[in-house]
């Protein structure tokens, strides 16, 4: 799959000197993924031990933007990771990234679990493609910036209602295709379309829908009608747009160039460096983008029988984390915090967060003071296997006890409840700010211990790319830990990949989730670092004490994990903490032996 976080289609050649022409290195990205489900999908959670019981605890529905997840870095931030991008935009219409840059290529994978991963590695980049630019293009059309994205729901843009340049780009292997003039994509693969102009004979009308995708918000006027394209609802655009049906929103490349169509430049980070210039763009999976499918574009790899193949993982569900002292050491799937309010128990709520281990509550459980506990699922196992209440509650009387006032002791009690982490198949929209500083002639990187060092060069600081060195642990063996190399010396991995660790990107520290949970005697702790730093992962008995330090050193961003062997250690609950600069979360696990 290409490598860019981009979207858009072609553009309208300009036979003219390009404006948007010039040296840049990028300075800040300011990125909005929006994921739209393609089938309805149920989210479940399964028993921590074994007891067979499997629940469906939310339903996905099919078409519907589900949740988003954003990219904020800063020019430090990007130096800090490894990214780095010098561009070149030459007169005539054709560019190039110069060596020296350094890309992220994403790819989600099913792993042996049946669990989804997302794998980014910062690989060396160099490439060349073709861009027009018009720095007076919304004027001339006329028009101002939507404020909407390419769904056309409200988007991240800073520069809503006011006019911006067009900018297109073509024939990248890094990049996304994207046009100088808005355009409404269609949810469809490139076999969908055929051509309806002998002069062009360029495929642009969608002929066959059977494998298009339709897209909904719902009814956001709460009229009490979904209005379908080409109806619009009160807001003045379609609820529900049928596939093969144009999107609402736009896809489009805008820019500002200071000097040129604005003489004023502000990033979107405080504090962050100036930019000289700022590229938007705004795009989706599809024909257009020819983004959405796998490696091979021939090749059905998530075996749905459509040409799209982007699928990504949910790693938990919102959950309740309950206060100890209350009787409850996991966190409690929903929130549940208006429940415990009126029961009068609203202290014992914490906060509300994300959880892959928790107790699972449900009305339908009441026998057994709405948990799900042992008691709850053999009996609900009886029904399921064709018993009807009078014969289970005859045979299995047992069964009716209310257990719920202690965790699963091995007979009796609440269960943990794993969820079970789907790939979940979507359409990814894409907005995209990206801000970067102009350099000279010689611009690149003067410190000769980094990756793209050149002796022409005539800027250092986060223009230099590092690669990273391998720890040697306390016997003087490669430790298969990484740090960066900030000082002189070679480094043991070279500048080719500066990172292979998994993670999902995001915008805030986590600590993500502990699986299994309870476990017995090995479980895996994964947390997230939004930017690199030094990280503590420790754990601690109940009264304070710490027992063991899993991780204490400098990481690089993205999400990690790191497994615990408590064999040496007996049942009971056991804390793990996570810090990292002034962030500070904890989590208790269960070992049950």
């Amino acid at each position: 799959m290409k490598s860019i976080i981009i979207y858009i289609i072609m553009g309208l050649t300009i036979l003219t000197a390009q404006d948007a022409a010039g040296q840049y290195k990028l300075s800040g990205v300011d990125v909005l993924y929006t994921f739209v489900t393609r089938a309805e999908n149920t989210l479940t959670v399964t028993d921590a031990y074994g007891l067979g019981a499997t629940v469906p605890v939310a339903t996905i529905p099919a078409a519907v933007p589900f949740t988003t997840k954003a990219m904020q870095l800063t020019d430090a931030e990007l130096g800090a990771i490894g990214i780095n991008l010098n561009i070149t935009l030459n007169v005539g219409g054709s560019g190039a990234l110069a060596e020296g840059s350094f890309y992220p290529d994403v790819n989600t994978i099913t792993d042996e679990n049946g669990n989804c991963v997302t794998i980014q590695q910062v690989l060396p980049v160099t490439d060349e493609f073709t861009y027009t630019s018009m720095g007076n293009m919304m004027a001339s059309v006329p028009m101002v910036h939507p404020g909407v994205n390419v769904l056309g729901l409200p988007g991240i843009s800073s520069h809503a209602g006011t006019q911006m340049g067009g900018f297109s780009l073509s024939s990248s292997q890094t990049f996304e295709n994207f046009p100088m003039f808005p355009a409404h994509p269609e949810l469809c693969p490139p076999d969908a379309y055929c051509d309806d102009d002998e002069d062009t004979n360029t495929p642009n009308v969608v002929c066959d829908t059977a494998n298009c995708f339709p897209f909904t918000v719902g009814d956001i006027d709460e009229s009490g009608t979904l209005e379908s394209y080409p109806d619009v609802n009160q807001l003045g655009i379609p609820e529900y747009v049928p596939g093969g049906a144009p999107l609402t929103g736009l896809t489009a490349g805008y820019f500002l160039k200071r000097g040129l169509n604005t003489d004023e430049l502000t990033s979107v980070h405080p504090g962050n460096t100036e930019p000289d210039f700022i590229l938007e763009w705004h795009g989706i999976d599809g024909a257009d983008a020819y983004l959405g499918f796998g490696d091979d574009e021939e090749v059905d790899e998530d075996g749905d029988g459509t040409w799209f193949d982007r699928i990504v993982g949910i790693p938990g569900i919102t959950a309740t984390y309950m206060n100890p002292a209350c009787g409850f050491n996991m966190p409690i799937y929903g929130d549940v915090s208006a429940t415990f309010d009126a029961m009068g128990l609203g202290s014992c709520v914490d906060y509300v967060d994300a959880a892959a281990s928790a107790y699972l509550m449900d009305p339908q459980l009441a026998t057994w003071g709405n948990f799900m506990t042992a008691n709850a699922a053999q009996f609900n196992g009886c029904l399921t296997a064709g018993g009807d209440m009078a014969y289970c509650a005859d045979t299995y009387p047992a069964w009716l006890a209310d257990d719920s006032d202690h965790d699963f002791n091995g007979v009796d009690g609440r269960l943990t409840m794993n969820f079970d982490i789907p790939c979940v198949g979507i359409i990814e929209a894409r907005e995209v700010v990206a801000e970067f500083v102009a350099m000279g002639e010689n611009a690149g990187c003067m410190e000769a211990n980094a990756c793209n060092y050149d002796p022409a060069a005539t800027i250092s600081g986060y223009t230099c790319i590092y690669g990273v060195n391998d720890v040697l642990d306390a016997e003087g063996s490669p430790s298969g830990n990484q740090s960066p190399c900030y000082t002189e010396g070679e480094c043991d991995y070279g500048c080719d990949v500066l990172s292979t660790e998994k993670f999902i990107m995001t915008d805030r520290y986590s600590l993500d989730s502990i699986y299994p949970n309870p476990f017995n005697p090995n479980t895996t702790i994964a947390f997230t670092m939004p930017v690199a730093g030094y990280v503590e992962l420790k754990v601690y008995d109940i009264i304070g004490r710490e027992l063991v330090s899993l991780k204490d050193e400098y990481t690089l961003a993205g999400t990690h994990s790191v497994s615990w062997n408590a064999s040496s250690y007996p049942s009971g609950v056991y804390i793990v903490k996570m810090g990292s600069g002034t962030f500070s979360k904890i989590q208790k696990i269960v070992l049950m032996k």
